[in-house]
């Protein structure tokens, strides 16, 4: 196939948030992927209004830092 020519699938996939759905869950299972999370499913609202800036880890980029919250979604963690 042509479509596995031209992808790098070791690679990782770049996404705004309207890939987050469990169908594309499905279709990336075997693909390694990074999305913003939409705030209209209700937890990631809710992390969002509990979020305090002294749970912030310090990145190994200068001027960054990050919270991460494991969860699950479409069945899938």
């Amino acid at each position: 196939m042509e479509y596995d020519k031209q992808i790098d699938f070791e690679s990782i996939m770049v996404a705004d948030s309207a890939l987050y759905s469990e169908s594309d869950f499905k279709l990336m299972s075997n693909m390694k992927w990074i999305s913003r999370v939409p705030l209209s499913i209700r937890k990631a609202k809710n992390l969002v209004k509990a979020f305090t800036s002294t749970e912030l880890k310090p990145s190994e980029i200068q001027g960054y830092s990050y919270q991460e919250e494991k969860v699950s979604y479409g069945g899938i963690e």
